[in-house]
């Protein structure tokens, strides 16, 4: 597994975490993006998997219902980022490479918020 980098890391990834992740393409590594783990902590804990959602830095255009906005320097982001709630996908945890930060809690109700959206389940 390769080293997770930065702040005092409990035994594994915490709902929340922006890690890189090594991706696939076509079963071909492909280069690291980053992701926000939305999976929650007993999974994140216990199991060999965690869920994600992409970041994405392309900020350009419309933000829609199913995507958070992150500004340059929240959870280590290098540039206006959106999070997309419309990729969800569960991946091994040896695929997380460097921690970059989490996100504060307004954002990630805004990404709970998102993911309802997506799923189209009811929103309060």
């Amino acid at each position: 597994m390769p080293a997770i980098k930065s702040r005092d890391l409990p035994a594994f990834p915490l709902y929340g975490d922006v890690f890189d992740v090594l991706m696939e393409n076509g079963g071909k590594p492909a280069p690291h993006r980053r992701a926000v783990i939305v999976s929650n902590n007993l999974n994140n804990e216990f199991s060999s998997t965690v869920t994600i959602l992409p970041v994405m830095g392309n900020n350009e255009g419309k933000i829609y219902s199913f995507e958070v906005f992150v500004p340059k320097g929240v959870a280590g982001l290098n540039k206006d980022s959106r999070i997309q709630a419309d990729q969800v996908r569960t991946i091994d945890k040896k695929r997380l490479v460097t921690f970059h930060g989490a996100l504060p809690d307004d954002i990630l109700k805004q990404v709970e918020k998102a993911i309802k959206v997506h799923l189209n389940m009811k929103v309060y």
